[in-house]
């Protein structure tokens, strides 16, 4: 059990619906994500261990809404054995599975280097309770309510939640700073993405909280933000047609050798490596959907 620790929190609450965000370890980078506190349901549990169990002991924690399957979300759970565990339908079984999780990123080849960085960071499978689809109003003890929104392309999955009357949008990992929009896992989806982001669009939020970042958004810098998403995934799309040709096929190795993604993806943890080319293919993939560019055995042709 880690040692006791100061807890990192802004207090959010209007007076009368109160409202708690702690701050994941740091500068709130990966393995480590903020948490929302909504009365007595907790918006994902992936701060430090050591921070958990200080929540635990200071409030009452009935429910657990988790984000999305990433272990950055779902690694403080076994800190409430209590509270009832939700998250989507489509991201249950990599959440109760490290197998299933591992098939999502990639790594079979590196199983073991993975399970033993799961385990660094003292991850374990969870049990999910309850799941959950988008739609649903959880209600506080507090009489906040607690939207929950289906934001599929992170993950596919991956939800976000409108915390009401306090009119705050969690964002979750639409944005992930130093990264902007992230689709690195198999079940990730470019297409989803903006659709997700036209849909948050439309909530029209007063406020919106990031899950790897301290910074209150306000309305207009959450609607800039949503359209910076869309103009990195356009801009990067660009980036990987770019030198494409409609006679000469381009390799999945030269592609991905092609200055589309965050270079800082390079200092990754082995065991994450290949989400960068797993970007690029879910990139492929939304280029051939929209008919930009067809798939060969030898390669890929523009049409």
């Amino acid at each position: 059990m880690e040692c006791s620790r100061m807890i990192n929190r802004e207090d959010l609450g209007d007076g009368t619906h109160p409202l708690l965000f702690f701050l994941g370890d740091g500068d709130e980078k990966h393995p480590r994500a903020n948490s929302l506190l909504v009365g007595e349901i907790l918006i994902d549990a992936g701060i430090t261990p050591s921070v958990m169990q200080e929540i635990s002991k200071e409030h009452t924690i009935n429910k657990i809404l988790l984000s999305h399957w990433h272990e950055d979300h779902v690694s403080g759970v076994r800190c409430f054995p209590g509270a009832q565990v939700e998250c989507h339908v489509l991201d249950k079984h990599p959440i109760i599975s490290f197998n299933d999780m591992v098939e999502l990123y990639g790594q079979e080849i590196l199983h073991d280097d993975f399970l033993t960085y799961m385990k660094y960071y003292h991850l374990q499978e969870s049990t999910i309770e309850k799941t959950f689809t988008g739609g649903e109003i959880k209600h506080a003890s507090t009489g906040q309510q607690v939207k929950i929104i289906h934001a599929p392309g992170h993950s596919a999955g991956h939800s976000c939640f409108h915390v009401i009357p306090n009119d705050i949008l969690f964002m979750i990992d639409t944005w992930v700073p130093g990264l902007g929009p992230w689709y690195g896992a198999r079940d990730a989806s470019i297409s989803s993405y903006l659709e997700t982001t036209r849909m948050l669009r439309s909530l029209d939020a007063d406020r919106a909280l990031l899950s790897h970042s301290n910074k209150i958004l306000e309305n207009d810098e959450l609607n800039g933000l949503l359209d910076e998403i869309v103009r990195i995934i356009q801009d990067r799309n660009s980036r990987l047609m770019n030198g494409l040709k409609e006679t000469m096929p381009m390799s999945l190795d030269a592609i991905r050798r092609k200055p589309v993604l965050p270079g800082d993806m390079a200092s990754f943890e082995e065991p994450f490596n290949k989400s960068r080319t797993i970007a690029i293919r879910n990139h492929l993939a939304f280029l051939e959907e929209t008919g930009k560019i067809i798939s060969t055995p030898r390669g890929f042709l523009l049409t």
